[in-house]
């Protein structure tokens, strides 16, 4: 009895522990990379073509394929996906794979990036699925998901991950072409 209230107690310790704070959408109740960034003196045809350039650089896996593709509307929307390992005992695994939204808006001298719908899969390495990044443990699925130190490091990845893929984009986007001179 006394080895199970003990259990009991680390497990929710550890579930506040690793409490982490994500940019969270107002509205979608999403976990949401987004924001507005102006490119001064640059029209939206040159800022989606940037974009479509960013995209094929970024994205060069062979499943990559476009959602939305709308050069009129300034609007691109595609998945991507990152590997993730995780801790086991002493060494890294492979954890599964992440997959995401990516949706760039273009308008003359500004766009919008918004990186959203972030989902956990360890089904192809045989590791546990967390599901929706939103997902937190809890007594009810505690079983079905990673434990908790690797649901905190596979959330940790991921945030590292998407604001570099945001840094990047930004960097990319802000640049002119070397050809245009």
């Amino acid at each position: 009895m006394k080895k199970a209230n003990l259990f009991i107690l680390f497990f929710l310790l550890t579930l506040g522990i690793f409490a982490q704070k994500f940019p969270i959408d107002s509205i979608s109740k999403l976990i949401t990379y987004s924001d507005v960034i102006a490119v001064n003196n640059t029209s939206k045809t040159e800022l989606f073509f940037r974009a479509s350039k960013w995209f094929a650089r970024t994205y060069k896996d062979a499943n990559f394929s476009w959602q939305v593709q709308d050069k009129e509307m300034g609007n691109l929307l595609s998945k991507g996906r990152m590997k993730i390992d995780v801790t086991y005992f002493l060494g890294k695994v492979d954890g599964g794979v992440v997959t995401y939204t990516v949706q760039i808006i273009c308008k003359d001298n500004r766009y919008k990036y918004v990186i959203t719908d972030f989902y956990h899969d360890g089904k192809e390495t045989n590791s546990r699925t967390g599901g929706n990044l939103e997902n937190e443990i809890n007594r009810t699925n505690y079983l079905q998901m990673p434990i908790p130190s690797q649901w905190q490091e596979i959330r940790e990845q991921v945030d590292v991950n998407a604001r570099a893929i945001v840094n990047d984009l930004v960097k990319f986007m802000s640049s002119k072409d070397k050809n245009d001179w």
